[in-house]
């Protein structure tokens, strides 16, 4: 779960679960360029390979430089053009 919430012209805060632990982090944005900021993280211990998937997420995301939206999907790219995030929309309704 990635959510990206804008709270100003061109900024926001972008916050989730990862493995074990929930964060977030604040980013600006300017047409296709997307800058997330350091993530707060919770401090809850994983197991090796979970903490590692973990990293992972967190470290796309520092690596973010752009992104492109469409057909349901968010696809984070870092300065080299590479695809460093897959999101795809997901419909929530209240209980």
């Amino acid at each position: 779960e990635t959510v990206f919430e804008q709270t100003a012209r061109g900024q926001g805060t972008v916050s989730g679960q990862g493995s074990c632990n929930r964060y977030t982090a604040v980013y600006q944005q300017s047409g296709s360029e997307l800058n997330i900021g350091s993530t707060s993280i919770g401090d809850k211990v994983c197991a090796a390979k979970v903490g590692a998937q973990e990293q992972a997420l967190l470290d796309a995301l520092q690596a973010t430089t752009s992104f492109r939206r469409g057909s349901g999907q968010l696809v984070l790219r870092n300065s080299q053009g590479q695809v460093v995030l897959n999101l795809a929309a997901i419909r929530v309704t209240a209980p």
